[in-house]
């Protein structure tokens, strides 16, 4: 889940053009982490797959250790 910490960070980088890749990135990874948990919830499997993507190539680009598939 989210942190209120992850949350000021993300509205920061998503109000502001002078965010860097890295910053884009990491909001996108948590994103995609948010809304997977949402479909995985509604069995919605073929979403679930897709944003599993979306989260690993973001985490990737953000230069994070990718998560677990439980998260």
């Amino acid at each position: 889940m989210s942190t209120s910490a992850d949350r000021a960070r993300a509205d920061d980088v998503a109000s502001t053009e002078s965010a860097s890749q890295e910053d884009v990135a990491a909001y996108v990874a948590t994103l995609a982490r948010d809304l997977k948990r949402l479909v995985a919830r509604h069995d919605l499997a073929t979403l679930t797959y897709l944003l599993e993507i979306v989260q690993l190539e973001a985490q990737k680009t953000a230069g994070r250790k990718p998560s677990s598939p439980a998260d």
